[in-house]
């Protein structure tokens, strides 16, 4: 199997030569098929995890004189958006990945809806992370039940049922490439349940012994001062 890898990334590598040469030649004299390689030499560079030369890339085409991307067919735009939107999740940049996989998204067409799926896989971290949640029947619709239990997880500040959802899918996950960005919808769960402790005190001075308290409920045996910690890092 290494060795099959191997050759597919020497493979890999003489056809990103090609598509590179053509690239600059678009550049140049062809500026409507430049979007187009783009969307190939970036799917070979994610094959190759070469995103080095992706974000140089990118930066040809956003920092270019090329027409709007609007103005390319659309199946090109919603490609090079996926693309664009899964790089800046795996550089932390979620405004941007939220744009782009919420772009990639919409502009898909309903028919495709495998397509629609892997791009609503990504999206959904990216939201997660940030404090949206989607509706469980568009997780339904698109056969991703994987995150359902995540989803009523972060909302309800339940971690050991976070982390028992996420450690069955890890495979599927890691895989996918968001394990680590769903790691850290963590600090989104501590928020939630606290907001709740918060609100069964009712008081303006809540003591770390109710934090510690729901946590416990929610599986985290944890002394004060790692309680402590936990809402130092939230503030």
């Amino acid at each position: 199997v290494k060795q099959d890898l191997k050759s597919l990334r020497g493979k890999g590598c003489r056809v990103t030569e090609e598509l590179r040469e053509l690239f600059r030649h678009c550049v140049t004299h062809q500026h409507d098929a430049c979007v187009d390689i783009t969307n190939q030499l970036l799917r070979l560079y994610f094959f190759m995890n070469n995103m080095q030369n992706c974000q140089v890339l990118i930066n040809s085409i956003e920092k270019g004189k090329f027409p709007p991307l609007e103005e390319y067919p659309v199946g090109q735009v919603v490609t090079y958006a996926f693309f664009r939107g899964r790089f800046a999740l795996m550089n932390s940049k979620l405004r941007d990945a939220e744009h782009f996989l919420q772009l990639a998204f919409t502009r898909c067409h309903r028919d495709y809806v495998q397509n629609k799926q892997h791009i609503l896989f990504y999206l959904l971290a990216v939201k997660l992370l940030v404090g949206s949640f989607p509706k469980e029947s568009l997780l339904r619709k698109y056969g991703i039940p994987q995150f359902v239990d995540i989803v009523r997880a972060i909302k309800t500040g339940n971690v050991r049922q976070f982390e028992e959802s996420l450690e069955e899918n890890k495979e599927l996950f890691i895989r996918r490439g968001v394990y680590v960005t769903l790691g850290r919808c963590k600090v989104v769960i501590y928020r939630n349940l606290f907001k709740r402790a918060v609100a069964v005190v009712n008081h303006s001075r809540v003591p770390l012994s109710a934090l510690q308290t729901a946590l416990r409920l929610v599986g985290e045996d944890i002394d004060l001062d790692e309680v402590e910690c936990i809402v130092a890092n939230l503030i």
